[in-house]
């Protein structure tokens, strides 16, 4: 990938050919998988499929590489310290567009799982290979970087019925489909946004310090440890001598949900990660080691989650090189 000079130690090719490369991400706290599709020249398509807690990003641009990126988050949820002390957050349902100019440092799931899409494109190279598929594409690229890139601050877009629907072609395409299906995916895209107005607002992502989460941080801790323990908000109130009202507020500002809404996200992802990592354990041992006392109600909420059952999502994630498009 010509503006893309580093990608890191810890990440390891394992297949590639012309239209698409199949990458290993590995941290002595798991693995996952990055799977990048080539559909035009200097566009890149990555699907990431993260079972791990932490890892450094190694990734680096060339100097004075220009460029346009667009992340966005179907599963868990995933923190990027992008200066010392400060994380940046994507969590579910949101699309990141931004110039690339924090993706290097270390990297934080807390829920032990992050499956998302990263589209890239090279302005170097992208246009003229858009025009050579498509001479009478309307969308000028170089503007839309212009209109979503021109503050500091990464423009967010939260729970876009259409951008999850394009969002969802790529993450499940058709099987036997050619290039094109990618092609014209990423050209809906362009479109949509082209189209979009801008809100100012969307502009505030998600951002915390260092100094003032360490508590949040140790609360997260514990209530994450031990997935069969629940704790109540006054037991953890007291215990670490924050006041109720704050406890849920800070909490919510940091991980973006509730105590007991993420707690329930954290066990369906992290028992998500297991169905993957763990293809010995069966879906109740999976269910009763995350905190559920029944395999039903464990199999009711994964669906509520991830929108499909145990079974069929470690039957449909276990073997995700037989569902690529050959490009």
């Amino acid at each position: 990938m010509n503006s893309i000079t580093e990608l890191g130690d810890n990440v390891k090719v394992l297949a590639r050919d012309e239209s698409h490369v199949i990458l290993q991400v590995k941290d002595d706290t798991g693995e996952g998988l990055m799977t990048i599709y080539i559909p035009f020249e200097g566009v890149y398509i990555n699907i990431s499929d993260m079972h791990l807690q932490q890892c450094q990003s190694g990734f680096l641009l060339e100097e004075n590489a220009d460029v346009i990126c667009f992340d966005h988050c179907k599963e868990g949820r995933i923190e990027l310290e992008t200066s010392e002390g400060v994380y940046s957050v994507l969590q579910e349902k949101q699309l990141r567009i931004d110039d690339r100019r924090h993706h290097r440092g270390h990297v934080i799931m807390p829920l032990n799982h992050f499956h998302g899409i990263s589209i890239y494109i090279d302005f170097d190279l992208a246009p003229q290979a858009i025009a050579e598929v498509v001479p009478t594409f309307s969308v000028d690229i170089h503007r839309l970087k212009h209109k979503f890139c021109k503050e500091v601050e990464p423009y967010i877009l939260k729970n876009d019925d259409a951008v999850e629907g394009i969002m969802a072609c790529l993450y499940h395409p058709p099987a036997d489909l050619g290039p094109d299906y990618y092609r014209l995916k990423i050209l809906e895209l362009l479109l949509y946004l082209d189209s979009l107005e801008v809100r100012e607002g969307n502009r505030k992502e998600i951002r915390f310090f260092r100094s003032s989460a360490d508590k949040l941080r140790e609360i997260h801790n514990q209530i994450t440890e031990n997935l069969s323990m629940h704790f109540t908000i006054r037991e953890l109130s007291e215990e670490y001598d924050i006041s109720q009202t704050e406890l849920k507020n800070s909490f919510k500002e940091m991980y973006g949900d509730s105590i007991y809404s993420y707690l329930k996200r954290y066990r369906i992802n992290t028992a998500a990660s297991l169905l993957i990592k763990n293809l010995d354990m069966s879906v109740s041992e999976i269910a009763h080691l995350v905190g559920y006392e029944t395999t039903g109600k464990f199999a009711a909420a994964f669906r509520q989650i991830i929108g499909t059952t145990p079974l069929e999502y470690r039957k449909n994630r276990t073997r995700p090189a037989d569902n690529l498009i050959n490009l």
